[in-house]
């Protein structure tokens, strides 16, 4: 059993995220300092997300989204999945290229959590969701500016952050 040592990610002032102008360097710093830590997953949505986390009255967001047991039962009648079908915790990798949608897992099918486990217990998930959230935050000078909401998840503030300052424009070929 390995011991969970997460601190967030503080890059030095001139690293922060400006804006497009430095995005890059920024992306590529908190994926070197994030990755060895397993956050990459977390601001990649790669994680399946316990179901202990899920409250009573939490709403599954789209049909990608279900529990690990409902998966389960369909490989025990022998269907194929296709493409759009849900991983279930014995098929971590999505057969697409695309990032899966968060599933649901139920704990008793974990009993201890690796250190860079895609399937983390529900403490270990709110800790490194957190800390990835946190980590992106702190990176940032200009939070509110930028559109970040803090309450979002880890992933959402990664992808806005990357559809925001990510793409190449007019804007940034000329500089």
């Amino acid at each position: 059993m390995s011991s969970l040592n997460l601190n967030t990610i503080t890059l030095s002032e001139s690293d922060k995220l400006i804006g497009y102008e430095n995005y890059p360097k920024w992306k590529l710093l908190m994926e070197a300092h994030g990755n060895p830590k397993g956050l990459g997953r977390y601001c990649k949505n790669r994680i399946v997300v316990p179901m202990e986390y899920w409250q009573e009255g939490d709403k599954v967001q789209d049909e990608h989204m279900t529990t690990a047991e409902e998966n389960k039962g369909e490989e025990e009648e022998g269907k194929e999945k296709d493409d759009n079908t849900p991983l279930s915790t014995s098929s971590m990798l999505p057969k697409s290229s695309k990032p899966s949608k968060p599933i649901i897992s139920p704990a008793s099918e974990v009993k201890f959590t690796p250190l860079h486990s895609p399937t983390p217990l529900a403490l270990k998930y709110e800790l490194c969701e957190s800390v990835a959230l946190s980590s992106i935050i702190i990176n940032v000078v200009d939070i509110y500016g930028s559109g970040i909401d803090p309450n979002q998840k880890s992933h959402i503030t990664w992808k806005l952050l990357e559809e925001q300052y990510g793409q190449v424009n007019d804007h940034t070929r000329n500089t």
